[in-house]
């Protein structure tokens, strides 16, 4: 299989609907840790901590990834 066979020819857009009870999915570290929310009290996700759980679970999938966290570059 060449290189060329595993690019993306064209970006891929999604969306996620999450529910999260009794828990912080993505922690602000400038506010406490605390969970991020909107002005109207709702919880947030930011495209960072998505891209990073993705990444995350393709590497324990053994695939190779060219982000890497530091914890993850530690373990390897």
């Amino acid at each position: 299989m060449s290189a060329n066979e595993n690019t993306l020819n064209h970006k891929i857009d999604f969306a996620i609907i999450i529910e999260v009870n009794n828990a912080n999915p993505n922690g602000d570290p400038l506010n406490g840790n605390r969970p991020r929310t909107d002005f109207a009290g709702n919880g947030e996700i930011t495209d960072v901590c998505l891209k990073r759980k993705i990444r995350d679970r393709l590497q324990e999938a053994g695939e190779t990834i060219f982000v890497q966290s530091d914890e993850k570059k530690r373990m390897a």
